[in-house]
């Protein structure tokens, strides 16, 4: 089964997935069963290129893209003239940069003057 197919079905059964570098995040966590897991790690590579594809696909839909760093504390942006990622310090951005690193990875936004870096993925990592 494509990859593409599998995230269609997946979706349609209330799963939401997200690519992390080379780590699959599914939720809700508890819907998953054993079959369902050694499906995900049979086809996990093929499921991560097909986000990180859509999801290179939305940053170029909207221009700009935010994310958060590594380091607590800090946001990337994507500048899509030079082609590049910036990093600068969540507490020198507007609020709705923030919202929209949040948004990017799928949590809902921090609270006025939280920079959210401490906020935990809720979900499942696949492992290989």
């Amino acid at each position: 089964m494509p990859a593409s197919e599998l995230l269609r079905r997946l979706r349609q059964e209330g799963f939401e997935l997200a690519a992390e570098g080379d780590r699959l995040w599914v939720r809700p966590q508890s819907a998953l069963t054993d079959a369902l897991r050694d499906t995900l790690r049979q086809h996990k590579r093929e499921l991560l290129g097909a986000l990180q594809s859509e999801a290179s696909r939305e940053r170029w839909r909207a221009g700009l893209a935010f994310r958060w760093a590594r380091e607590r504390g800090w946001l990337m942006m994507w500048d899509p003239q030079a082609q590049t990622w910036h990093e600068v310090p969540a507490r020198e951005c507007p609020a709705h940069w923030r919202i929209l690193a949040q948004q990017a990875r799928g949590r809902p936004a921090p609270a006025d003057g939280d920079t959210g870096a401490s906020t935990m993925r809720r979900g499942q990592e696949v492992d290989q």
